[in-house]
C-alpha cells in the first residue's frame, strides 16, 4: 500500500518543542522528527479507514504511556504501534518494538477498556489485540512515496 504525504500535517505536541531550550541543531532534529511522526500517524490512520477500521482515539494517553492509534474492527479492539523511517533500513519487527514496549502496549490498551467501557461494549469489541505499522520511504517516478507495511496481530495479549 502506499500513500502520498499532503506535507501539510503537524503535530499538536509542536508548542512543547519551541518552549524548550535546546540548540538551534537539535531543536530542527527535535522538530523534523515530531513531523516526520505525525505524517506517520496520519497516513497510517488513512490506511487502516480504508481497510475497514474505526479509529477511536490516536496518541490515546494515560500515566507514561501512549498508544499511537487505538481502532476497532470486527469484534478486535487494536492498538497500533506505528514506526516512520526516513531511510530504508532493513530492521525486523522485534528490533522495532521491544518486549518492554509489547508489556507497556497491554497495560495500556487493558487501561483504555476499562476507561472507555461503554463504548467497548456497544461496539461489541471482546478481544484484544496489536498491529504494527512500518512507514518508510520509496521513490515512484520521480515522486515521494511512503510504503505502508501492516502486521497483523504483531504481538498477542
Amino acid at each position: 500500500m502506499f500513500c502520498r504525504t499532503a506535507g501539510n500535517e503537524t503535530p499538536a505536541m509542536l508548542s512543547r518543542i519551541l518552549s524548550s531550550a535546546l540548540r538551534p541543531r537539535a531543536f530542527v532534529r527535535a522538530l523534523r522528527r515530531r513531523i516526520l511522526g505525525a505524517r506517520g500517524e496520519s497516513c497510517a490512520c488513512a490506511y487502516l479507514r480504508r481497510r475497514g477500521f474505526l479509529i477511536l482515539a490516536m496518541n490515546w494517553r494515560w500515566r507514561r504511556g501512549e498508544i499511537d492509534i487505538v481502532a476497532g474492527i470486527g469484534h478486535h479492539l487494536v492498538a497500533v504501534e506505528v514506526k516512520t523511517r526516513r531511510r530504508l533500513w532493513n530492521l525486523t519487527t522485534q528490533e522495532l518494538v521491544r518486549e518492554s514496549q509489547q508489556r507497556g502496549m497491554r497495560h495500556l490498551l487493558k487501561a483504555y477498556r476499562s476507561q472507555h467501557s461503554a463504548l467497548v461494549r456497544r461496539l461489541l469489541l471482546w478481544h484484544d489485540r496489536a498491529d504494527l505499522i512500518i512507514i518508510r520511504p520509496t521513490t515512484n517516478l520521480g515522486t515521494a512515496w511512503l510504503k505502508v507495511t501492516h502486521h497483523h496481530e504483531h504481538f498477542f495479549f
